[in-house]
């Protein structure tokens, strides 16, 4: 019997596992390292690494576009994983005593820079004969990839599109959206709006809501008198080659009950004319649902074939998870769509859970523990709400110790819908952001700290070859910001951002993808995993509540946070002892504490 994985947990181990295959990827461009294999003319066997490296990119490639793995399957991924973290390391062992090295030579006097060059010719040796050693390991796991079904061949991963919407929704059964309805309802309304079809944009999370809130708009009375036409798009396209303006032009003119739309068969010029056709006397609201492309180039595409069709007045509603989107789409609103109100919050769950019946009194304190959880999002709500409908109190309380990433139902689960997110990002992009989970929840995340905790990490990948790091840096918070990963941003004096948060969820989804590696250790973590590969760790509490030995066995240790503990506390090792054992170690900070 073979014991299937789900796909979305799948997924996840594969595409850290990619991430680490592409961080390892990029440290072997660096100069550093050529420059000492060169020292022993071993320049071949760097090559050889990364063909290998590449290989196995391709394999990780192949297992993420997989619906399901079994159990034996995500063994291997961990093991080629754990393979490349110590293929990692290695080259930073390499490269952080070269660094030495040279800052020796360049403080000492004529008879240590006599000895220098023996002494790199040794350390080329070594890392010659290491990188020989860590190439025939990965060489030989991955050579079981054929055994698992796992191409070795560059592939295009399959993707994993979200359901089509359309524009009905039970009105009734929709809570605490009233006041965004109007307010939007009054935008498109709006006689003095600019632009031939004025752009509006419903930007959020996933699970917000915003398609519920469009369709409410759609099927609004007033929108209903003042647009003739009405026409809902389900555009959902999440990877770059799925737009394609021919096609949605198409989706548009079958809504108008054109039947005879061959996409295939007909011209582009045949589209846009029966097009022209059906909208030049008509007023018209069009719905653009789950957009995603961020390209303004791409847009003008589409926008230049509807410019001039319908009467003037039309609108077109965007809705979408990416400020950026809303930008390339040329909004002239983005409307910033929130999370519930407690209240509305409460209200919706009671609706779930009770089915018009009010929750017995011994539940509502637990129920409303729960709900913290949801952090305000309907569709976590609904997610909850459905799963403790008619069940019993030790079934409730037994949700009080659960994430919402560790609850499933199915297709419709929350955390699978926030993943959408996740997996429209970059590998570089994917590392940054699942290494946030070594953050506590809540936590007031500094911008330029973090910047400089994915260099440490390895993770940022230049666009261009004179760009510097924080530029990159900047770069990929601004991405992350404004697909909604981060929030509650606190600006300075010049407007310029300093810090943010993570909305609970978007922690939830972030622990999930780094798994074990990355842990917070707070007031009820009594023992860790001794056989985890902890990799990343943050001490909310005092440290000499773990484990003896703990900290002392994890050598391969990349980060280490201590947090705002209020009283001092003496590490269980000495300062020195503990970056003797943590070869990996590339972020420490230390808040508070006395160094033993």
């Amino acid at each position: 019997h073979i014991t299937k994985i789900p796909l979305s947990k799948a997924m996840d181990a594969a595409s850290l596992a990619f991430s680490v295959a592409q961080t390892l990827l990029s440290a072997l461009q660096l100069p550093e390292l050529k420059e000492m294999i060169s020292i022993c003319g071993y320049e071949s066997r760097l090559e050889e690494l990364k063909g290998t490296v590449t290989r196995i990119n391709a394999v990780l490639q192949d297992a993420e576009a997989q619906e399901e793995l079994s159990r034996q399957h995500l063994d291997f991924v961990g093991k080629l994983k754990d393979a490349v973290y110590d293929a990692d390391d290695l080259l930073d062992e390499f490269i952080t005593r070269k660094r030495q090295q040279q800052i020796r030579d360049s403080s000492q006097g004529q008879v240590s820079r006599l000895v220098s060059p023996f002494k790199k010719l040794s350390l080329a040796c070594k890392m010659s004969r290491e990188i020989k050693k860590i190439r025939e390991k990965l060489d030989g796991i991955a050579s079981d990839a054929s055994k698992f079904g796992f191409k070795r061949d560059y592939i295009q991963p399959r993707r994993r599109e979200r359901k089509e919407t359309c524009s009905y929704v039970h009105v009734e059964t929709v809570i605490g959206r009233d006041v965004d309805e109007r307010k939007i309802v009054d935008m498109l309304l709006d006689a003095n709006a600019e632009g031939v079809v004025p752009v509006l944009s419903i930007v959020g999370m996933g699970g917000l809501g915003k398609t519920t809130l469009a369709q409410l708009v759609f099927n609004d009375k007033k929108i209903e008198k003042e647009f003739p036409m009405r026409l809902w798009v389900c555009v959902s396209d999440q990877y770059p080659n799925q737009w394609n303006v021919k096609s949605i032009l198409a989706n548009i003119l079958r809504v108008t009950n054109e039947k005879d739309v061959d996409e295939c068969g007909t011209l582009m010029e045949q589209v846009v004319q029966k097009l022209r056709e059906k909208l030049e006397r008509s007023k018209y609201l069009l719905v653009l649902d789950d957009v995603w492309n961020e390209d303004n180039f791409k847009w003008r595409a589409l926008e230049e074939k509807l410019l001039g069709l319908g009467q003037r007045g039309s609108r077109i509603v965007v809705t979408t998870r990416s400020k950026n989107t809303a930008i390339a789409v040329g909004s002239k609103v983005i409307y910033e769509l929130e999370g519930l109100s407690k209240e509305d919050s409460w209200r919706l769950f009671e609706a779930i859970v009770g089915r018009g019946q009010p929750i017995p009194h011994d539940l509502v304190d637990i129920g409303k523990d729960i709900l913290k959880r949801c952090a305000n999002v309907p569709l976590a709500i609904k997610v909850i709400g459905s799963l403790l409908c008619g069940q019993g109190k030790s079934k409730w309380e037994s949700f009080q110790h659960h994430t919402l990433s560790e609850i499933r139902k199915g297709e419709d689960d929350v955390v699978p819908i926030l993943m959408f997110s996740y997996h429209n990002l970059s590998s570089p992009l994917k590392s940054c952001f699942s290494y946030c989970a070594v953050f506590p929840k809540d936590f007031v995340i500094q911008k330029d700290m973090l910047i400089g905790l994915w260099m440490a990490q390895g993770y940022l990948e230049p666009s261009y070859e004179d760009q510097s790091m924080e530029d990159v840096g900047e770069e990929y918070f601004q991405i992350l910001l404004q697909r909604c990963f981060f929030q509650d941003i606190r600006k300075g004096a010049y407007d310029e951002i300093l810090s943010c948060k993570m909305h609970d969820l978007m922690h939830d989804v972030a622990q999930k993808v780094a798994g074990k590696e990355i842990v917070v250790v707070d007031s009820t973590t009594r023992s860790l995993d001794q056989q985890v590969q902890i990799r990343h760790i943050y001490f909310e509490g005092d440290p000499n509540d773990c484990a003896d030995g703990f900290i002392s066995s994890k050598a391969q240790i990349r980060t280490c946070f201590l947090g705002s503990y209020s009283h001092q506390f003496h590490f269980p090792m000495s300062m020195s002892m503990m970056l003797m054992k943590w070869m990996s170690l590339r972020a420490l900070q230390l808040r508070s504490g006395k160094l033993g």
